[in-house]
């Protein structure tokens, strides 16, 4: 084992501070990162947080480098180690996300009007969301930059080309193995031939889910990219220059604190980024890093977390007061549904419907301005020893929603979870703040949450609830549940609060800072009627190309 440990790890020794996990993420974690010790030569970007965003910015950013003939180095830090190498629903076994819960973390504060810490947060480990995320892969539309007042600083023909690269790569446009049968077909057809425009728009999801693994599937997660990335930069670069030599490196477990910065020019730049993080034995360790002249950072923490490592490095510019604010995120509800027949949905040769996924977008009526609206559809087979019964957790897109299929079908051999997500209008009191009292292990404030569910957000969550029985009745069920309005906080997708045209400029960079980027949902002036993910990918392959050129 210690052979085998030495060839995959490129020759480094095993650290214990580097994994704190057994077996293949040991081998995993030792060849994917380095110590903070080992990476002494200069960075010309540092990038914290390797999550989604994070990977992804680093994956493009290290190819366009290449592709211009650019030798620059990239770091990418973050507060977690490696726990997963896949997406946690492509392990073979019952997966929930129970490998995940013990590198939650929640630095900030519980709130008012409902907002639901609990079921956000942090997941320290590299890939972050991104290996346990529900796969829904959508384009935000012309009508969702069109709306007025969004503020987008850049049009959907611009990010085009950027969508396209990311849906190839994460399998949005295979289609999916298991929403080709009988349950998908019935259910399609009935939305089409439904009296609500919406509904008849209605087509099958963009899943970030490709043809592939046992479960005829397989999840888009980030680590695979890095893998790639760093067993590239591995091959090309450090097999004979060794540490010294790589293009990209990754070091886990510390988390940045505080933005240093000093003038330049008229602007200013980070010059420094102060880290920290807990030994073994809870004793706390501090350093630093120091950034070189035209070097950048980019904060890829998350929309809360990097919102309060702005907070917390009060030097960084604060335009009109802007930076925390216009906090925005999608409502969300459920409502559950069910047939007591399996023979309406045609079977194949060996007797399974399979599942269905399907989404529809509008627009409801709001007090200001039209308000972004998506209902999706997840329906599978629960028939007692279908492929499906027997396989649910590993085939449905969204693990919360597997528990609800079981939690409600109640011996019914159907069902089906409608969900629907609504963009929360805008309001000035919605924003994040530092807690004046609390602070997280490091002595770092705990980042605030101000949520006002104003006339505007009642009326547009029955608006919601509206459209939602619409859907399900038009699927003709046997029976339908009430509509369960879900606490805020539980889709993860908080927004806006550092958005660009405002805070930042059109690439990301924060305003009155020369070499101070963020990447990630926190630079969206709006919400609209799509998940961010596949939004978030796109602006950071964007960013990537244009740091490239500037480099």
């Amino acid at each position: 084992m210690a052979t085998s440990l030495a060839v995959h790890s490129h020759g480094r020794a095993p650290r214990a501070d580097l994994v704190n996990f057994r077996f293949s993420t040991d081998l995993v974690g030792r060849y994917l990162c380095n110590t903070l010790e080992e990476t002494a030569a200069p960075f010309d970007v540092v990038i914290l947080g390797a999550g989604m965003v994070g990977i992804a910015l680093a994956y493009d950013l290290y190819r366009f480098l290449e592709e211009r003939g650019k030798a620059r180095r990239i770091l990418l830090l973050d507060a977690g180690g490696v726990v997963l190498t896949s997406h946690c629903q492509d392990l073979p076994f019952h997966p929930h996300d129970q490998p995940l819960f013990g590198v939650r973390d929640w630095p900030w504060s519980t709130t008012e009007h409902g907002y639901q810490s609990e079921a956000s947060g942090l997941l320290l480990a590299i890939g972050g969301r991104s290996l346990a995320w529900s796969g829904w892969a959508d384009r935000l539309d012309e009508a969702d930059f069109a709306r007025p007042g969004q503020g987008w600083p850049c049009s959907p023909e611009e990010l085009g080309p950027h969508y396209e690269v990311w849906e190839q790569r994460m399998g949005v446009t295979e289609p999916t193995p298991m929403t080709s049968g009988g349950l998908q077909a019935v259910l399609h057809e009935r939305l089409e031939s439904s009296d609500d425009p919406v509904l008849r728009r209605a087509r099958p999801a963009p899943l970030a889910i490709a043809a592939g693994a046992a479960t005829g599937q397989r999840r888009f997660c980030g680590v695979p990219l890095l893998l790639e990335t760093v067993r590239r930069d591995v091959h090309l670069y450090r097999r004979s220059g060794g540490d010294a030599a790589a293009r990209l490196m990754v070091v886990p477990f510390w988390r940045a604190t505080r933005l240093e910065v000093e003038p330049d020019g008229g602007e200013i730049r980070v010059r420094r980024v102060r880290l920290a993080r807990r030994r073994g034995d809870g004793t706390l360790e501090e350093a630093s890093l120091s950034l070189p002249p035209g070097a950048i950072v980019v904060l890829a923490c998350g929309t809360i977390e990097t919102t309060r490592l702005c907070l917390a490095s009060p030097v960084l510019p604060n335009p009109h007061g802007q930076l925390g604010r216009n906090l925005i995120l999608h409502l969300r509800a459920d409502l559950a549904c069910t047939w007591a027949e399996r023979a309406a949905f045609p079977s194949d040769g060996a007797g399974e419907i399979g599942i269905a996924t399907l989404v529809a977008r509008g627009e409801t009526a709001g007090s200001q301005r039209p308000l972004a609206l998506q209902i999706q559809i997840q329906a599978a087979d629960l028939q007692p020893g279908s492929w499906v019964a027997q396989r649910l957790p590993l085939l449905m897109p969204d693990l919360d929603a597997v528990q609800l299929l079981l939690d409600t079908h109640r011996g019914m051999p159907v069902a089906a979870i409608v969900r629907g997500l609504a963009e929360l209008p805008a309001d000035a009191a919605n924003r994040i703040d530092l807690d004046p009292v609390a602070t997280d292990a490091f002595g770092v404030p705990l980042a605030r949450i101000h949520l006002h569910l104003g006339e505007e957000a009642v009326a547009l969550r029955a608006a919601m609830a509206a459209a939602m029985e619409r859907a399900a009745a038009a699927l003709r069920p046997t029976q339908m549940g009430g509509v369960f309005h879900c606490p805020a906080g539980t889709s993860h997708h908080e927004a806006g609060t550092l958005a660009m045209g405002r805070v930042t400029d059109s690439w990301g960079r924060i305003r009155g800072t020369s070499n101070a980027y963020v990447a990630g949902p926190a630079l969206f002036p709006s919400v609209g009627g799509a998940p961010p993910a596949l939004t978030a990918l796109a602006l950071a392959r964007r960013t990537a190309a244009h740091l490239a050129e500037t480099l």
